[in-house]
């Protein structure tokens, strides 16, 4: 036997490994992204640093020219990738099929060494009750809703059923991003995003994170508000304050009353979101019976784009697309109450509402994999890394030397 034949044989058996196993093709992740956005030109560059040609030759075989993560595709099996490629003669050089098994190999033997740390907290119920938590029905008749395991004062969570939520094939004001399974940034790990303003012009966008609660309700507010933006949330001082995003802006609430229209911004038709202006009308119509405060979400902090950002993003596959069969059924999960975690002190710091560097709490994971189990196939295999504490998988990437 050839070593080239001998090479196709072992890259194929590591490859058809991932295929059974699709959640650890999650872990394929070029190490240095190809290019990088520059705030100041609002544009993609390449990055100046120095590369190991044949990693990178095989990165764009398995994930794409552009692309930092692996999302499934049409023809999302490695195996037949890594067939591909050598028909295409990509791996006739040695060299660049060797780099590719050992690639593979330190994918899979990091993602198994998840997938043992998902066991090890779901076999101590005392040390995973706050920071993992599964997404399997408690029982076998499947509900509307679940109560997660944060407290006896835990919010409902919507249970969604497959094929709610589709992928989304273009970006619009009303698709949900939803964060890469293997993205570490502080600020989106595990987030669920609404997109609120898309400018096709332009393309500068807007987003609010739907499922990260500041852990403090609105009387507790201490930052200089106009005197009636304060009267006027007196009415929804029990609810909860969400961030919205690391960009800081005023109070905004999101929501579906028509009657708003006029004072508030459409997202996508039923949805919307404004201002003072607008919460002082949800105000009256509150009082007035019309409305309940839980109708309302409310958002301090944005996430922007600039000029092209979001769709290089988009190309690098950082952010999961998504978007609700039924408007209900988007209406719900952007409505949808997230419970802190017990271990949180209640009424974190006004830099922290500013900044919004705060992790997505046990019940905010479980609504990103509840919208990625919905969309099924792969994806649903994904969501069973929501299940895993935030910080213990930052350093578990950080110390295997995955993302830089």
């Amino acid at each position: 036997m050839s070593i080239v034949s001998s090479l196709y044989r072992s890259l194929l058996k590591t490859a058809k490994k991932f295929d059974a196993s699709p959640m650890k093709k999650a872990f394929l992740v070029r190490k240095i992204p190809k290019i990088a956005y520059n705030r100041a030109t609002n544009t993609w560059e390449n990055l100046g640093v120095e590369r190991d040609d044949h990693v990178e030759e095989v990165w764009d075989t398995l994930l794409g020219d552009s692309a930092t993560f692996y999302l499934p595709d049409d023809s999302s099996s490695i195996a037949q990738h890594i067939t591909l490629a050598f028909r295409k003669g990509s791996f006739d050089e040695l060299n660049r099929g060797f780099t590719a098994l050992k690639l593979l190999n330190d994918a899979y033997n990091k993602a198994t060494l998840h997938e043992d740390m998902i066991h090890a907290t779901s076999s101590s119920p005392s040390e995973s009750e706050s920071s993992s938590s599964s997404l399997e029905p408690s029982s076998s008749t499947p509900t509307d809703t679940d109560t997660a395991s944060t407290g006896s004062g835990a919010a409902e969570l919507l249970r969604l059923q497959p094929n709610e939520m589709s992928i989304a094939s273009e970006l619009k004001g009303g698709i949900l991003l939803l964060t890469h399974p293997l993205s570490v940034e502080p600020c989106f790990g595990r987030s669920v995003l609404l997109l609120a303003e898309h400018d096709k012009q332009n393309l500068g966008s807007m987003a609010f994170i739907l499922n990260k609660p500041a852990n403090t309700q609105l009387h507790q507010l201490t930052s200089p508000m106009p005197s009636e933006m304060a009267t006027a949330l007196q009415v929804f001082k029990d609810q909860s304050l969400y961030l919205g995003g690391p960009c800081e802006s005023l109070i905004a609430c999101i929501h579906t009353f028509d009657e708003l229209e006029q004072v508030s911004r459409q997202i996508c038709p039923g949805l919307y979101y404004g201002g003072q202006e607008c919460i002082e009308q949800a105000n009256v119509l509150v009082k007035d019976g019309y409305a309940s405060p839980s109708d309302f979400k409310f958002v301090s902090g944005t996430a922007l784009w600039g000029k092209h950002q979001l769709l290089g993003e988009v190309g690098q596959k950082h952010w999961i697309l998504a978007e609700a069969t039924d408007p209900l059924t988007l209406q719900q999960i952007v409505l949808q109450q997230i419970t802190p975690d017990q271990s949180e002190a209640q009424g974190p710091p006004e830099s922290e509402l500013i900044l919004g560097h705060k992790q997505v709490p046990t019940q905010g994971a479980q609504l990103w994999g509840s919208i990625l189990t919905s969309l099924g196939g792969e994806y649903a295999e994904f969501a069973s890394l929501a299940g895993i504490q935030q910080q213990a998988l930052d350093n578990l990437l950080k110390s295997e030397d995955l993302i830089k």
